[in-house]
């Protein structure tokens, strides 16, 4: 969280364009040089456990998917866990 880009930019001496061209660089120097290849672990049916959740957190929505997966979603989870949610299940294949 720390210090706002403006005021990185100001002590710095340096303008807000120029920091984000400059980010952009070490971006894409980044992506030119990282692996992109994706992994997949296979996690044993027998290593996972089932969780029992107390009855005090309400199931608010329930998402069924492929492959009997089942997703409970209770009243505690938040907009950004939801969100980021969201994005991995319509990025998953």
């Amino acid at each position: 969280q720390g210090m706002k880009n403006d005021e990185w930019c100001q002590l710095h001496d340096i303008t807000k364009a120029s920091y984000y061209w400059r980010l952009r660089k070490v971006r894409e120097a980044y992506l030119k040089t990282a692996d992109h290849t994706q992994t997949f672990v296979e996690v044993p049916s027998s290593a996972i456990q089932p969780v029992n959740m107390a009855a005090e957190y309400k199931i608010i929505a329930l998402i069924r998917g492929r492959n009997n997966l089942t997703l409970e979603i209770t009243e505690q989870a938040s907009d950004s866990f939801l969100k980021t949610l969201l994005g991995v299940l319509g990025n998953a294949q």
